[in-house]
């Protein structure tokens, strides 16, 4: 029993010895012992040590792959340096402060995994580290002394680009500082004051990187042709992804189908042209029609006549030069066609068909077809209306006749084509008086669409009942898609 007894002795006490370190000494495993420094050196763990370290005013170096839950007694804390030499290395010393911590690697080190391994620390330095620096880094107190070859590399965008993003790194260079996995629109520009890190925002004008794909192509091609492009101006501009998904959604350089937009408000602008009760003559109708973004110089010739009781036809042709200038797209044009109608009007019911075809050419659109750039491009389009309404005669020469109908569209560019179906309502007002041998003719028009498009003209109307000779003015304002847009007309018309 004594001798068993000695032998747990010994082994407790064996187990308890300090250890004696010599320049340079590994661990592994676990040690509860006190650890003394007998020299100056490096110490490696890659165990768990948890007994006190007596430095005893030696220089010690520690690489620690492991774990290090010791005291230390040390009487100088800057006689301790912490020695990183990758990423493994960086394992926090809890109990140890005001030592100093020196890191060369060329591994990359999460930012905020460092700030705070080097908490404590009295003086850090970092040579060719990559740091990465993604979001949430808490502030750091220790000053980082980088040195050659040192980098940053910023991952997210912080919300406040007012704050800085690393704090306390001091350098006697700039450092580079690059970006992955930040959207490629952004370049992130590094901008330091004092020892903080901080950066802006700019935007990426190379839509080839922006895009990664032929439309990012096409829009480098398009600003070798035109630097001044409206789209590329817009889309430098955009804050965000969502916003320039829009702008290309309604610039016709990328959509195509929008050139045909103008084309629209003009073919409405046709549907509001009267058919003139005459037997059987010619009528001209030059116009104007302007908005805020277009122009169109053009006109009608129509062949206009009585085909049956109550009924007159119209067929002619249509045609003028549209200019366009909007916020994302300038391109000038013809547009060609023709039309047909049919009214009939007795003294309780309105009919009225009205329909059109053209062909437009747009000149130096340079829209995007989906692989390439197409400079010069062609448009094909059609309209047909529909109405019915009741007649109220007021006295002997006034009468209203609210209507209702519908209205088809069709458009084409390219391989892109759509139709609109629009339901619609309307009032025609009209006066007829006869004076000095003439017929004359006052009428408004209030035309109002499903698709919240609205139209308002006013007309007056002459002819001759002796040589069938005559003339009008009308004008009409349009509230559609392209915003406001007016119309000034003149008719000359020769009855035969």
């Amino acid at each position: 029993m004594k001798n068993f007894a000695r032998v747990i002795f010994g082994f407790i006490c064996i187990s308890c010895m300090p250890i004696y370190t010599h320049a340079d000494t590994v661990f592994n495993g676990v040690h509860d012992e006190d650890i003394y420094i007998s020299e100056s050196g490096v110490i490696k763990n890659y165990g768990t040590l948890n007994g006190t370290i007596h430095t005893n005013g030696y220089m010690v170096s520690i690489e620690n792959y492991g774990e290090i839950n010791s005291d230390f007694d040390v009487a100088n804390a800057a006689l301790v340096t912490q020695v990183v030499n990758d990423e493994t290395g960086l394992h926090r010393i809890y109990n140890l402060g005001g030592h100093n911590i020196v890191v060369n690697t060329t591994d990359e080190i999460d930012m905020a995994e460092f700030v705070n391994f080097i908490s404590g620390a009295a003086d850090v330095s970092a040579n060719g580290v990559h740091f990465v620096v993604g979001a949430n880094v808490p502030d750091n107190n220790v000053e980082i002394h980088v040195g050659n070859n040192t980098s940053f590399c910023v991952t997210t965008i912080p919300n406040d680009l007012s704050q800085p993003l690393v704090r306390n790194i001091w350098r006697d260079h700039t450092p580079f500082v690059n970006q992955r996995g930040i959207d490629p629109m952004y370049i992130v520009e590094p901008r330091w004051i004092g020892n903080d890190l901080y950066i802006n925002l700019s935007r990426q004008t190379d839509y080839s990187i922006v895009m990664d794909n032929d439309l990012g192509e096409y829009l480098d091609e398009l600003r070798v042709i035109d630097a001044d492009d409206k789209l590329l101006y817009a889309l430098d501009r955009a804050p965000d992804r969502a916003s320039m998904k829009r702008i290309l959604s309604e610039s016709a350089h990328t959509n195509p189908i929008k050139l045909m937009d103008a084309s629209r408000s003009i073919n409405t602008f046709f549907d509001s042209m009267a058919i003139d009760d005459i037997r059987f003559g010619f009528v001209a109708r030059p116009l104007y029609i302007w908005g805020d973004d277009y122009s169109f110089v053009g006109g009608a010739g129509n062949v206009t006549g009585k085909i049956a009781n109550h009924t007159i036809g119209t067929a002619g042709i249509v045609g003028g030069m549209l200019r366009y200038d909007g916020d994302y797209d300038k391109y000038s044009g013809a547009l060609y066609g023709g039309n047909l109608g049919v009214q009939y009007m007795d003294s309780d019911f309105y009919l009225r068909g009205y329909a059109t075809a053209s062909y437009s050419k747009f000149n130096d659109a340079n829209v995007f077809d989906g692989a390439h750039m197409v400079r010069d491009v062609n448009g094909l389009g059609a309209m047909a209306v529909a109405d019915f309404g009741l007649v109220f005669a007021i006295g002997q020469e006034m009468k209203l006749v609210p209507f209702v109908g519908a209205r088809a569209d069709y458009a084409s560019v390219m391989n892109d084509s759509n139709v609109d179906m629009n339901l619609r309502g309307g009032l025609n007002f009209h006066v007829d008086t006869n004076a000095d041998g003439n017929l004359y003719k006052i009428g408004a028009r209030l035309l109002g669409q499903s698709d919240g498009a609205i139209y308002v003209g006013i007309y007056t109307d002459m002819i001759s009942t002796a040589d069938g000779v005559g003339g009008g003015l009308a004008l009409g304002a349009l509230r559609d898609d392209m915003g406001m847009s007016y119309k000034l007309e003149l008719n000359i018309k020769f009855e035969f």
